[in-house]
């Protein structure tokens, strides 16, 4: 017979050969039985059936009638959806419940080219040319779906189909397509089950997520449009009225120009409304490789994206970490924003490059430097709680560690890397507060510490560190402090600046030496048993060389010495003192006492010419222009002293003035020479001339001369002789 055309709120077509069967069951799905005509189906009298007959061409009251009674028993209160079908133009409609004010709102339209029964299996169709629209409850269209072909389950209310299918939000900023599938009107839910292919258009602006992580380069003005999120996959789950997704099997994500992200799942939530994504979840072999300006990639066990207010965020969890050139990482969680991302606990940096060669960022460079261009470095390794990575430069905090093996080591609270744009190599760190570095050589090792440190390759390769906020710094040779330091880290050169003070310590006895024997002679200026102390407000040091210069003053508990510059040579071994020149407003004070009283000798010029021997002796002071000092060749203790210029020699009320003194350990001897004078307490004076030469022998504490010379006696002097003399 001919093809029957039906009207009802459930959806059915059949043919009239297969209508007794209908009554009074009705089969749930097929292969499943039998049961009761569901009851959301309502058959209204004005569509119920329209038949159609192509052997004859008049209809039967009586028919209309009989069909009436097969259904009217299972009508329900309410209208439901309605089905018309036929040969062609297929067409199946649904409604939301009916709300105070609003009555027949579609809900969902099914309309097919043609649609054929398939015999023995009632209530399922086969559909050419597929068409499905779904509409928001406020009325707009929200999703278009077609399919050249597919099957029609009037009882589960299916589709399914082996072949493709396309979906398109209706503003176009979704899109889906696939090959085999099954949709549930009664649920919402479609299945995809190979070549899943989703398209997501991005807000016109909106920045890419990942893009520019580690770039320096200013962000360009955004486009008016950008290229769509493309996903991939093998099958995929949506439920529409959730807004769930789920894609599985070879899942790949591309945000173009930023990333490409594949893994094994992911779950997709999406606004019903809008279409745009939501969330994002992505699990198992989560790879995300950066396709922007800095190529890279990161990885994890799982990544969470989500969208609010207009801001991208993903956070990745489960062992990740991430690579870029030269750049690699690790730590226990991952935040992803638009250029940038922060790594949190038990972060792990390795930068392989090294540092980058840069200018010397402002700060004055020690004159001469010259480093080693071009020479292999060691990866830098950085360790941290929290890491803050924007474009160009990296913020560590909590616990941070920074070093290069057997080269340095640093830490602080917070650090701050900046990088090259292009190599990703390090240019500088800056480390504050409580910076702690140690500086390693085969020579020595160096820790110093301050408020704030910067470390920086300069582009000759020479590696500086500057220290500001209380800087203090130190080795087994000395210890030192100022209000600035800067370190040539690799030539171990400290140019230090305000409020200088540097400790030369005395060399360690090693171990089962005997030590040196020194002359058991009285020396003045003793050298490498005791530290050393010096201020200043500027000085530098390198190895065998130091220089200070402003309001110098050099401790020693035997001696000190001021003056307003000073330089010496340092013993490359043991870092003592060599040979010392200092000039400019020179004082030279010596502690150390003469001979005992029972030791020392007179002369006829007066018994206590250096003042009352022993322990009661006031300090023996030197004042010039000039000196220029040397130590013996163990290093013990100063062997020779050359004062020149304005000499002065002070001591009690004894007072020696000369062109120029020579010191010498050997003999003890003191020579004045360049018309030295000589007053004493008592007002005499023994006056030189060019030839002549006045020699204090420190140790025993008298003195001669040489040359030509007068004295001096005053009269009141003579007065008190010459009484002496007249008494009985």
């Amino acid at each position: 017979m001919d093809d029957l055309k039906l009207n009802s709120a459930a959806g059915l077509r059949t043919q009239v050969s297969g209508l007794n069967a209908l009554a009074p069951s009705w089969p749930l799905r097929p292969g499943t039985g039998r049961g009761p005509i569901p009851r959301r189906i309502r058959l209204e009298m004005r569509d119920l059936f329209s038949l159609h007959c192509q052997a004859c061409q008049h209809a039967t009251a009586a028919w209309l009638i009989s069909v009436f009674i097969v259904f009217a028993p299972c009508l329900p209160a309410f209208a439901q959806p309605a089905l018309s079908g036929q040969g062609k133009g297929f067409r199946v409609a649904d409604y939301y419940d009916a709300k105070a004010g609003r009555t027949n709102q579609m809900k969902m339209l099914l309309t097919g080219d043609t649609a054929r029964p398939l015999a023995g299996q009632p209530g399922r169709y086969e559909i050419q040319g597929l068409r499905l629209v779904t509409f928001r409850e406020d009325g707009p269209t929200n999703l278009v779906a077609s399919a050249p072909q597919c099957f029609f389950n009037f009882f589960s209310r299916d589709l399914f189909s082996d072949g493709p299918l396309t979906a398109l939000a209706a503003d176009s900023r979704f899109s889906i397509e696939g090959q085999g599938f099954l949709w549930g009107e009664t649920n919402s839910l479609l299945i995809i089950s190979n070549q899943v292919h989703t398209r997501v258009q991005k807000p016109a602006g909106r920045t890419n997520r990942a893009s520019r992580l580690t770039s320096s380069r200013p962000a360009t003005p955004p486009p008016t449009a950008t290229e769509p999120i493309d996903i991939r996959s093998r099958t995929f789950a949506y439920n529409m009225h959730s807004g769930e997704a789920t894609y599985r099997q070879q899942v790949s994500v591309s945000n173009p120009p930023s990333f490409v992200l594949t893994c094994e799942q992911l779950q997709a939530s999406l606004n019903v409304i809008s279409n745009q994504i939501q969330t994002l979840v992505a699990e198992s072999n989560l790879v995300i490789h950066l396709t922007d300006k800095q190529p890279g990639q990161i990885t994890g066990d799982k990544a969470v994206y989500r969208s609010a207010n207009g801001q991208d965020a993903v956070t990745i969890t489960g062992n990740p970490a991430w690579q870029f050139e030269k750049m690699e990482g690790r730590a226990d969680e991952l935040l992803l924003q638009p250029q940038d991302f922060t790594a949190y606990g038990h972060g792990w940096l390795v930068l392989a490059g090294g540092f980058a060669p840069v200018t010397d960022l402002g700060t004055h460079t020690p004159p001469g430097s010259q480093g080693a261009a071009n020479r292999p470095r060691e990866p830098i390794v950085l360790s941290f709680d929290e890491g803050s990575f924007h474009p160009g430069t990296v913020l560590f905090s909590g616990h941070v560690n920074a070093w290069q093996t057997n080269q340095w080591h640093l830490t602080s609270d917070r650090l701050t890397a900046q990088l090259d744009s292009k190599s990703n190599r390090l240019e500088q760190l800056i480390a504050e507060p409580n910076a702690h570095i140690v500086l390693q050589s085969q020579d020595d090792t160096v820790r110093a510490q301050g408020d704030r440190m910067r470390y920086w390759i300069a582009t000759n390769s020479d590696t500086f560190l500057e220290i500001t906020g209380q800087p203090s710094w130190g080795s087994d040779k000395f210890e030192g402090r100022s209000d600035r330091l800067l370190i040539q880290a690799a030539r171990r050169e400290y140019q230090a600046n305000g409020h200088v003070f540097i400790k030369l310590l005395p060399p360690q006895p090693a171990t089962n030496a005997t030590s040196t024997p020194t002359r058991a002679a009285t020396n003045r200026f003793r050298l490498g048993d005791q530290p050393i102390e010096i201020r200043a407000e500027e000085g530098s040091m390198k190895p065998g060389n130091g220089r200070f210069q402003d309001q110098v003053k050099i401790s020693h508990p035997d001696w000190q010495l001021g003056c307003d510059t000073v330089s010496f040579t340092l013993d490359p071994t043991n870092n003592q003192v060599r040979s010392l020149e200092a000039t400019g407003h020179i004082a030279l004070i010596s502690h150390l006492r003469t001979k005992t009283a029972a030791a020392a000798k007179t002369n006829n010029l007066s018994p206590t010419f250096l003042g009352v021997p022993g322990t009661n002796a006031p300090p023996w002071k030197l004042t010039c222009d000039r000196i220029i000092a040397t130590a013996d060749s163990h290093g013990q203790q100063i062997d020779r002293i050359e004062g020149q210029r304005n000499v002065v020699i002070e001591q009690g009320g004894i007072r020696i003035t000369s062109g120029k003194l020579v010191y010498t350990l050997t003999n003890g001897w003191i020579r004045l020479t360049e018309t030295p004078i000589l007053t004493h307490t008592n007002g005499s004076q023994l006056i030189g001339s060019t030839n002549t030469v006045l020699i204090i022998d420190d140790e025993q504490g008298h003195f001669n001369v040489e040359g030509d010379y007068h004295i001096t006696v005053p009269t009141s002097l003579l007065s008190r002789t010459n009484s002496a003399k007249r008494k009985p």
